[in-house]
């Protein structure tokens, strides 16, 4: 089984109330794991960061960045690229 990290990312309270809250958002990245058979390690979450902000500058995105680059896992689940 292939094993991934997820990803998600909220910048605004309003964002995570009227759009694509964190838990909705881990919610999809685990149910495609599921369907894929997908071993998901953990879900990075990322709240109040600009997506203005490089995401290299985003301090979970730098966690799961050095992870993969320990090939840790093998590849990364978001629900959107924005």
């Amino acid at each position: 089984m292939q094993k991934v990290y997820g990803y998600c990312r909220v910048s605004t309270i309003g964002q995570a109330i009227d759009g694509e809250s964190i838990e909705v958002q881990e919610k999809r990245i685990q149910e495609y794991c599921k369907l894929k058979n997908l071993d998901l390690i953990t879900v990075f979450k990322e709240m109040g960061v600009s997506g203005a902000l490089a995401p290299i500058c985003r301090p979970q995105f730098k966690i799961l960045m050095a992870n993969l680059e320990a090939k840790n896992a093998s590849g990364l689940v978001v629900t959107k690229i924005d």
